[in-house]
């Protein structure tokens, strides 16, 4: 799972948070729910100026039969 930050006024924002703990960036999701939190003022020591923010959260199911260790060896 990755987890990014975007805005919708600057499509050049892009922001990885770093701060983050919980299911994100652990390959694959072996739970029915996910959850990520964020630290905030962690990336962002004076916080956030504006209300467009979003976030985009991008997973993949894997099909059936797929090792979770296979998944974690192979994946780059």
């Amino acid at each position: 799972m990755k987890l990014v930050l975007k805005r919708e006024q600057s499509q050049s924002f892009l922001h990885f948070p770093k701060s983050v703990v919980g299911d994100v960036w652990r390959g694959i999701i072996c739970r029915h729910r996910s959850e990520i939190n964020w630290d905030l003022l962690k990336d962002f020591s004076q916080g956030l100026e504006g209300n467009d923010f979003y976030f985009v959260v991008e997973a993949e199911l894997l099909p059936k039969g797929v090792s979770f260790l296979w998944y974690l060896g192979g994946g780059a």
